[in-house]
């Protein structure tokens, strides 16, 4: 039994947040570029990524569950427009809930809001991926 590499986990992450029906300006993983908002360029409506975590419960190092971060950014809260904060929430839990990463199954776990910042607002919504051999 082998575990699906991070890298290939994180490549299925970034085809996912690509393929999404929200048309994201930027895709990239996160690399704390929301702790230093004045020297990076962030262009609404984006997406960054991390594994924040994983566990295995056996020696051959299978990693059986994982922490998926999402750092959402976008223009605003509310509205018609398939951009608002809330419609990239509600759209990224149904696609990520659908997502096909290998032997893993994505379950959408909270969201909180990280910070309103001039003309953009940041949350981030976390998800586990679950081993599910044959899922």
């Amino acid at each position: 039994m082998a575990s699906v590499p991070l890298n290939k986990i994180l490549d299925a992450i970034e085809t996912t947040l690509n393929g999404s029906s929200i048309d994201f300006s930027q895709v990239e993983t996160y690399e704390g570029q929301l702790e230093d908002i004045e020297n990076c360029l962030i262009t609404p409506p984006s997406a960054f990524y991390e594994i924040e975590m994983g566990r295995s419960e056996s020696e051959n190092y299978l990693i059986i569950d994982t922490t998926l971060n999402l750092y959402l950014c976008a223009n605003h809260m509310k509205g018609n427009k398939p951009t608002s904060m809330y419609t990239i929430l509600w759209t990224l839990i149904s696609e990520f809930h659908q997502a096909a990463i290998d032997d893993y199954s994505c379950f959408f776990t909270g969201f909180e809001r990280l910070g309103i910042f001039p003309g953009f607002c940041v949350y981030r919504a976390s998800f586990t991926l679950k081993y599910e051999p044959g899922a």
